[in-house]
């Protein structure tokens, strides 16, 4: 399934930036029914949405401009960690596990596949540092 988010991700921004949807959150939306069903209960997962319009929100994702997207503030600051350590060691994008640890610094929290948007949309060269 975490390939899924990332996918959902990727897809999302080329929904926008094609001018197909006209917000990065129906973006976000139309793609994660294309990816797991009309009908899929995971399309309705908070965290990855919440990252994916975080990184958005700050104008982190290319061609997306910065603005107004998502309340999250716990993601927000997981999206952005993740990033600039990714930023830093690139090699952090084959390591979600490892990653992830790295972002909670020592919190307690069961992933929830915020790590894979992040690492789907870096792969895919749509993150801007």
């Amino acid at each position: 399934m975490k390939d899924k988010y990332a996918r959902s991700a990727v897809l999302a921004v080329e929904l926008f930036t094609t001018g197909k949807v006209d917000s990065p959150l129906r973006a976000w939306k139309a793609a994660v029914n294309e990816v797991f069903g009309v009908w899929s209960t995971s399309k309705n997962k908070g965290c990855p949405k919440s990252v994916f319009l975080s990184l958005c929100e700050t104008g982190k994702v290319k061609g997306i401009e910065a603005g107004e997207y998502t309340q999250a503030k716990i993601n927000k600051e997981f999206a952005l960690r993740a990033l600039d350590l990714i930023t830093k060691d690139p090699s952090l994008v084959d390591k979600r596990e490892l990653l992830w640890e790295m972002v909670l610094e020592g919190q307690e929290k069961v992933h929830n596949f915020q790590m894979d948007v992040v690492i789907g949309l870096w792969k895919n060269n749509l993150l801007m540092v």
